[in-house]
């Protein structure tokens, strides 16, 4: 940058590159001044203008293998694999709302994408969303906005994406910001993404800014992060949960009476299961003396699919 021979309040006025030149106050003003004197101040702007200026370049930040991720306890972190699954998310919101969009498989798809966990994600769109009635939201269905991605202020209408994937990516993303600073897999979807002070929040309960440690956060609302996590418990009381999975015990094994062979045993088994009825016709088959037909075959499927799903 060049300054002229007549510069206007100590001003550069002319410059001969491409140049941003930043104001950070007066030291005229005795509060500008009583700010900027405070080098705790001083390390705050240079944070924020080095996240605008590396955010501007698409630079990211190298996360450092050697650092462990601060730990708190009975604190809920926003990384890593989803504890809900998405037929719970699912059973959850089908039972409030019939008319929601089925979108549970791409908020769990996401969240692995990036590291973060989908069903905090899909819990969060459900208080922003009121469950995705949008009663009371200032953004609309056809938005696919989500989280209220970009409603600031009252009136605002919000951000607007062209598919739900893309809209949820955007929302993972911008969850990703507050959660660690790890860098994102591809290209930077989430419009207010720079504005984050990367991993200020890494647990839920610290998304909302007035039980955030560093008074950051998502939403000013009281709570927000335990109004999250009280859906996402509602969510894991569904059924269809991982834990609650069951392995279907083995059926013993039928006893083989003296005197058969094994193929007929094999076919008494499966005309007792209800499976095939014609003896004579299936051990032709097992024996290589009978080829069946593709009638029979189908009736042998159809019975088999049938008695599986009983």
């Amino acid at each position: 940058m060049r300054r002229n021979s007549t510069p206007q309040w100590g001003k550069p006025t002319g410059s001969c590159v491409c140049a941003l030149l930043i104001e950070h106050g007066f030291h005229t003003n005795h509060k500008d001044a009583a700010f900027l004197i405070n080098d705790e101040n001083l390390k705050k702007l240079a944070r924020v203008e080095a996240d605008v200026i590396a955010a501007y370049f698409r630079v990211q930040a190298k996360a450092n293998p050697q650092a462990a991720a601060p730990t708190e306890p009975n604190l809920t972190p926003i990384s890593g694999a989803p504890t809900a699954t998405a037929a719970q998310m699912r059973a959850y919101i089908q039972r409030i709302n019939l008319n929601a969009p089925d979108i549970a498989d791409i908020f769990i798809a996401e969240g692995i994408r990036e590291g973060i966990r989908g069903d905090i994600a899909f819990a969060q769109s459900c208080l922003e969303t009121g469950n995705f009635t949008y009663q009371g939201s200032a953004v609309t269905p056809d938005q696919h906005n989500y989280c209220g991605m970009g409603v600031t202020a009252n009136g605002m209408k919000g951000n607007s994406f062209p598919s739900a994937e893309i809209g949820v990516r955007a929302q993972i993303q911008h969850l990703k910001a507050y959660a660690n600073a790890e860098p994102i897999k591809g290209e930077i979807l989430s419009p207010r993404f720079i504005y984050v002070k990367r991993g200020v929040a890494p647990y839920v309960e610290w998304l909302g800014i007035q039980e955030n440690p560093e008074r950051l956060g998502w939403a000013a609302g009281k709570n927000y992060g335990a109004k999250i996590l009280h859906i996402l418990g509602a969510i894991l009381a569904m059924p269809g949960g991982a834990a609650n999975k069951q392995k279907e015990p083995e059926p013993a094994p039928k006893p083989v009476q003296a005197g058969r062979t094994p193929e007929e045993v094999t076919i008494d088994n499966a005309i007792a299961d209800g499976i095939i009825t014609d003896r004579n016709h299936w051990l032709g088959v097992l024996n290589g003396i009978i080829t069946p037909n593709r009638n029979n075959i189908k009736i042998l499927m159809d019975n088999a699919h049938t008695r599986i799903n009983r």
